[in-house]
């Protein structure tokens, strides 16, 4: 083979040998120039793809941190009022309250929780509970223990701390939004559990990633037991992905963006580890299109 091409080249007349060495000295260094340069275009896709996860990633963790101060802030509200846990020790103990003493706690306190909770935007609201059912309701604030049992959480045998994604059945309220939210068990010294605290926030409020639509993404929110939580933005293969991320593990700390490859799928994600929440915020982007377009250049 090498014999009858050397044999061609050598019959070839001076002028086609000129053409062919002046154009092997241009394709090669065109082509070289091109594969550094279309390496370049891709690397750039996912270069700015990553810088504008890793960005969201950091506003959505902004948003997060925000909703946790202020339930947190809110709840510690109202376990240091002194009317509240007053009012919560009498029930406890089945005391026989006054209706005069009603209307003033209702007028005083409770109105003042209440506008506490309204001029708080980001809440959906915060339900004090009883022990019982010894009580006359103040609504939007103190409720019975037969109302927090209608509750989603309430089934559970430690319901303290972070619950995700339930509806408010309140009052039988089916159709509502899914609601997260922070309890907190009441107890005093001498009476033990006398309330439980519920300080609620929409879902779409507390992880907005999650209902956001936007073309080619999708976000999660795990918890450390291994829940998963999707919002309007799933997709068909997400639940897969999540699991396999599960199974690689995540970092405790900080916000963690990286590009990968799932099959022919090109995909940046990025994810952060909320330790006050016990759960990670996983977000996905889908680059395929971009890639695939630099490849067909």
């Amino acid at each position: 083979m090498g014999r009858r091409l050397e044999e061609r080249l050598n019959g070839l007349k001076l002028n086609r040998k000129f053409t062919l060495v002046i154009t092997g000295l241009i394709i090669l260094p065109i082509s070289i120039l091109a594969g550094v340069l279309f390496y370049t275009m891709e690397e750039n896709v996912i270069s700015e793809n990553t810088d504008y996860m890793r960005y969201t990633m950091e506003r959505n963790s902004d948003h997060i941190r925000k909703n946790i101060d202020s339930i947190n802030m809110t709840t510690q509200f109202f376990l240091h009022d002194e009317a509240l846990l007053q009012m919560l020790d009498r029930i406890a103990d089945r005391q026989k309250i006054e209706t005069e003493e009603l209307l003033t706690f209702y007028h005083s306190d409770i109105a003042a929780l209440e506008r506490l909770v309204n001029n708080n935007t980001l809440l959906h609201g915060v339900r004090v509970y009883a022990v019982n059912d010894n009580m006359q309701e103040m609504m939007p604030i103190l409720y019975s223990r037969s109302r927090m049992d209608k509750m989603e959480w309430a089934k559970k045998a430690d319901y303290t701390g972070w619950n995700y994604h339930y509806p408010d059945e309140l009052f039988d309220n089916r159709g509502a939004a899914r609601i997260a939210s922070l309890v907190t068990n009441v107890e005093d010294y001498e009476n033990g559990l006398i309330g439980v605290i519920e300080t609620a926030v929409t879902m779409d409020n507390m992880f907005p990633a999650l209902y956001e639509r936007i073309e080619d993404e999708w976000s999660c929110f795990i918890s450390d037991t291994g829940e998963l939580y999707f919002g309007d933005n799933e997709q068909e293969f997400s639940e897969e992905f999540v699991r396999f991320q599960m199974e690689e593990g995540f970092e405790e700390d900080g916000i963690i963006t990286d590009y990968t490859r799932q099959g022919e799928e090109h995909l940046i994600v990025s994810y952060l580890h909320v330790r006050e929440l016990q759960g990670t915020l996983l977000s996905v982007k889908n680059i395929s299109d971009n890639v695939l377009y630099v490849y067909r250049m």
